[in-house]
């Protein structure tokens, strides 16, 4: 745990001269997301020299990588080293602010996870097993420890910048499972910051920032006491399914669930390439642009890497960046709007092609199974509803509201912006009637005028030249465009009626609540002035709703949290024995204390690529428990993930279920030779739920044909050697 911590405060301070360099228009110059920074460059530098076979993915080509990155902050360091130190002595009570932040949340949540460890319940296994995959590979694409013979077809580079710090500090995988789930939220929380304090030079609308990201909840909570009429027990679960047959999550959910997940992973890294942008529309010099540049290009590419669904939102955003860029540049005013956005567009492709290039060999071996053919259009039953939506996303919209109504006000009177409003009316009463006509809610064409409205202030604005204010509110306007899109179109995958718009919901609502949280405070901090302008009486009753609303959104993560964690009970009170810790499978000792002493010798003694047969199962249980807690491999585990991430027919998947039951059931062992080569497998596994789901006579058969290397009263593990087998 300390060694983890120090890690990532060398890392920061480490990583700050190249940050420096970066962000030269931040107050901070870019420390508080520099630790994220320098995560990404080594773990980008890394993944690609494995990927390419140029150097190994171990610990000693970490510690180089390292090294080298070391290397060249020390020359930035010399280079600047004047203007650093200046820096550091007008800002010091900024930067050790911004570490008390990051310490802070880092320690709360550390606190929590030590009481709620386990790797196990919801989709953990999976992570862990994808996990376990980055950690037992030394070249790209790692094998899927799921699907023997087949490289893992997920975005999985969080995995790499999680499993590079493990392996950089020598930990066990599953301490390392749980101070990785802890450090997303510091990292996130430090980021919205640094980045709200940029666009406000204000401390409390970045602590708001932080708040809303990393802690606020939706109304739910208070919802469920006054149902319930208790507080205990709590249904932390429940705060998460707002949206009926939707996943409605939002950052502190995602957290106290434990699931180390591609759009949880994804936060810390969404925020480094908005502040990317960010300091590219502030501008400064070519010889600082150009890398500017390049580093927007590669986290707009590790978007796609770390959570695919990521990616067009960030496009749209990167490429609504390059226009806002081009207008504040000294030379907007000799260029024509047409110009301009064609120059825009020019830079917004080269940022697409740099993010494809960069991460080539990602696509290399990547087979996405989603696409636009399948975008299909919400029928009008499975709308969310006004007072469900009003549940999630109160907070924002109490805060957003005066802002909106004072750019319609600000705006509405003058000459100049007559003609676009008229216009807006316009398509406001066109699109307003086509919505109407397909049965679409009003809360959609509210949001949709809400967006449009935000949207033309920022053009407006843009027109003066003050583009590089506006990019907050773009992230706003794009949120709401983000959830009116999804009450009028889905992607249909994997899940059937009535889940189909479940994964639309929740991938894209989740990058709604972040950008939000970003450029919510920022909207906030401008309606100061105009609430100077309102009676006292008003101004106090706002600040109070908007305080008392903040007051609903902290029962959530209090309640919630007390109920995960069963109070904090640890051994001496009266909890598991096992309590407080970080090992992630010490429910395995617990429950099932002669698995964990098999999963240990697998550890110790078998090949890290070795294949070994498993039951198969059903998923959301402890079947797979030996690849995913190992990181070998095996011919299948949970069949509904292997479908949904690459065989949504599930032929291969049904096969290889067949495949494994003959395998186990077949008495005559000889016979199952060719199976057992096809899938290159070394060690049978025949423990308790092998015995629970196969006829034990076939699983008594192998004694006779193969060697035992290890035994205790459940667990038999046999080798597989095909020479020694018995030919009939």
């Amino acid at each position: 745990m300390r060694v983890w911590y120090l890690f990532f405060l060398t890392l920061g301070w480490g990583s700050f001269p190249l940050a420096f360099a970066v962000f030269q228009r931040f107050p901070d110059r870019g420390f508080a997301l520099s630790k994220i920074f320098g995560l990404f460059c080594v773990s980008y530098a890394i993944w690609l020299s494995a990927s390419l076979n140029i150097a190994p993915y171990t610990s000693s080509t970490i510690t180089l990588f390292l090294a080298i990155f070391g290397i060249l902050n020390g020359i930035f360091l010399l280079l600047h080293r004047r203007a650093i130190w200046q820096t550091l002595k007008t800002h010091i009570p900024l930067f050790l602010l911004i570490e008390a932040i990051f310490a802070g949340v880092f320690f709360v949540a550390l606190a929590i996870r030590m009481y709620n460890p386990d790797i196990t319940g919801a989709e953990k296994e999976p992570d862990f097993m994808l996990m376990n995959a980055m950690l037992r590979t030394e070249s790209f694409p790692p094998k899927d420890s799921w699907f023997a013979g087949e490289f893992v077809n997920y975005y999985y580079f969080g995995y790499v910048i999680w499993a590079t710090v493990i392996k950089a500090l020598g930990e066990i995988a599953p301490i390392g499972f749980n101070l990785a789930l802890a450090t997303i939220p510091a990292l996130s929380a430090a980021a919205s910051f640094g980045l709200v304090y940029h666009w406000t030079r204000h401390i409390a609308y970045g602590l708001f920032s932080s708040f809303l990201l990393v802690v606020a909840a939706n109304m739910d909570g208070l919802i469920q006491i006054i149902q319930r009429g208790h507080v205990f027990p709590f249904d932390w679960w429940r705060s998460s399914r707002i949206i009926p047959d939707t996943i409605n999550e939002f950052p502190y959910f995602s957290f106290l669930l434990g699931d180390l997940h591609a759009h949880f992973m994804a936060i810390p890294f969404l925020a480094l390439l908005i502040a990317l942008l960010s300091a590219y529309v502030d501008g400064g010099s070519r010889y600082v642009r150009i890398p500017q540049f390049f580093f927007v290009g590669l986290a707009l590419g590790s978007a796609a890497f770390i959570n695919t669904w990521d990616y067009p939102p960030a496009v749209i955003l990167a490429a609504c960046g390059m226009f806002a860029a081009i207008r504040a540049s000294r030379q907007a005013v000799q260029r024509s709007l047409l110009t301009q956005l064609v120059m825009s567009a020019g830079l917004a492709v080269a940022l697409i092609a740099i993010s494809r290039v960069a991460f080539w060999p990602f696509y290399q071996h990547f087979t996405p199974q989603l696409s636009l053919k399948n975008l299909r259009v919400v029928a009008a039953a499975q709308r969310t509803g006004i007072l469900d939506f009003l549940k999630i996303y109160a907070l924002f919209l109490a805060a957003l509201m005066p802002m909106a109504l004072s750019m319609l006000l600000e705006n509405l009177p003058t000459r100049q912006t007559s003609k676009e409003i008229t216009i807006i009316t316009i398509n406001f009463i066109l699109l307003g009637s086509v919505f109407w006509w397909l049965g679409i809610s009003v809360r959609v064409v509210l949001l949709t005028a809400i967006f449009s409205l935000i949207f033309f202030v920022i053009w407006h604005r843009a027109l003066l030249n003050n583009a590089h204010a506006d990019l907050p509110l773009l992230l706003i306007s794009l949120a709401f465009a983000i959830l009116a899109g999804c009450e009028i179109f889905y992607i249909q995958d994997f899940y059937g009626h009535p889940l189909e718009r479940q994964n639309t919901i929740f991938k894209f609502t989740y990058h709604a609540w972040i950008l939000l949280s970003l450029g919510t405070p920022v909207v906030l901090f401008r309606t100061q002035a105009l609430l100077q302008t309102l009676p006292r009486k008003i101004r106090i009753g706002w600040r109070g709703s908007l305080a008392a609303l903040c007051g609903v959104c902290l029962i959530y993560p209090a309640c919630a949290t007390f109920e995960k964690t069963n109070h904090f009970r640890g051994e001496k009170q009266g909890g598991l024995f096992y309590l407080p810790t970080l090992n992630g499978i010490g429910y395995i000792v617990y429950n099932y204390p002669q698995e964990y002493e098999a999963l240990m010798w697998i550890q110790q003694h078998l090949d890290r690529q070795a294949v070994i047969l498993e039951a198969t199962g059903n998923p959301y249980s402890f079947f797979g428990r030996v690849s995913a807690t190992t990181g070998r491999i095996t011919v299948l585990g949970w069949g509904n993930h292997e479908a949904l991430w690459r065989d949504p027919t599930w032929k291969s998947i049904t096969e290889r279920t067949d495949e494994i039951r003959q395998m186990y059931e077949n008495i005559d062992k000889s016979a199952i030779l060719p199976l057992l080569q096809k899938y290159q497998i070394n060690y049978i596994y025949v423990g308790t739920l092998e015995r629970q789901t196969y006829d034990n006579a076939g699983l008594d058969a192998f004694a006779a044909d193969f060697p035992v290397v290890y035994r205790n009263p459940l667990i038999t593990i046999y080798e597989v050697n095909p020479a020694r087998m018995k030919k009939e």
